[in-house]
């Protein structure tokens, strides 16, 4: 019984010396693709902080085997890694996942693959991933992928990136103003409201949002005529919607303005039976004048409208 005894404990500590810290990098790979996906928090938390402790060369050994995206164990790896490493690693850990993607990005043939590169940089990328992002603006089939991996990224070498795409013009106007509209590029306005003329309905759409996130005083003529023409009406190119977002975003700055144009969104809206842009126009009225608008408040309880009402 004895000797069982300690036949059973070597074993023990045999395997625990498996999952320590001496185990190799490429043994902490092996183990990790093995048990994933994890049944338990722990586990999986256990694995991830495996994968994290071989650094870059985890990273290099993982897309080496990484030629399809159908190999559900390395992508789910991969896909855990980038989301761990933004929670619970430190920057040195980020920046390392971050390089083993990029370096594996430039050697990858696969349009799918690149994709899925992107979207990992996407979610722990950084600014060493802004300039080979910005070599796939111009690349029909992956600027959507480049594009979204660098407004999540969003740091002013980001915007400068996308902003410059634009200045260059190197893809669809469509996805260039949707950018800027999300990465909240400032500085191109001007530009914006020069592609207006002869764009389609999608680019419109974009130009409008853009103008509607990013956009100074100088986008209000543009847009009040916009939502003027769509009739106040919500249609395929949201100007409305864009409108009221400037309206927002120029309201703690420029109140005065501010006040009128709502106010006037507000009365055209109504004439037109538009009840949804008259709402938002007096939603922005009220932010700004606060009890001040009570008397319009009143005035609305009678209106005919039950849906304004």
């Amino acid at each position: 019984k004895i000797f069982l005894a300690i036949l059973l404990l070597s074993f023990a500590a045999g395997v625990s010396a498996q999952t320590s810290a001496n185990r190799t990098a490429k043994t902490k790979v092996a183990d990790g693709l093995a048990l994933l996906p994890a049944q338990q928090p722990a586990e999986y938390n256990r694995i991830m902080g495996d994968f994290l402790s071989t650094g870059r060369q985890g990273v290099d050994m993982l897309t080496e085997m990484f030629s399809d995206v159908n190999n559900v164990p390395v992508n789910y790896a991969l896909s855990g890694w980038a989301a761990y490493v933004t929670k619970s690693g430190t920057e040195a850990d980020r920046r390392a996942f971050a390089e083993g993607i990029l370096a594996a990005l430039d050697k990858a043939a696969s349009r799918e693959v690149k994709a899925f590169y992107m979207h990992l940089l996407e979610i722990a990328g950084g600014d060493e991933s802004v300039p080979a992002l910005a070599k796939y603006i111009g690349n029909q089939e992956l600027a959507d992928h480049a594009l979204v991996a660098l407004v999540e990224i969003g740091s002013p070498a980001a915007k400068k990136t996308v902003t410059d795409a634009m200045a260059a013009n190197t893809a669809p106007k469509a996805k260039l103003a949707k950018a800027v509209g999300d990465i909240g590029a400032t500085g191109v306005e001007t530009s914006l409201i020069g592609w207006l003329a002869g764009a389609d309905t999608e680019t419109t759409k974009n130009i409008y949002y853009a103008l509607g996130q990013t956009g100074t005083a100088a986008s209000l003529p543009t847009l009040r005529k916009a939502a003027a023409s769509a009739g106040y009406a919500d249609e395929p190119t949201q100007a409305v919607r864009s409108y009221v977002a400037l309206l927002r975003n120029l309201a703690a700055g420029q109140s005065a303005v501010v006040t009128k144009e709502a106010m006037n969104l507000n009365k055209k809206a109504l004439a037109k039976k538009q009840c949804g842009a008259a709402l938002s126009g007096f939603d922005v009225y009220a932010s700004l004048q606060g009890r001040s608008a009570m008397p319009l408040v009143t005035k609305a309880t009678g209106n005919a409208s039950r849906v304004y009402r």
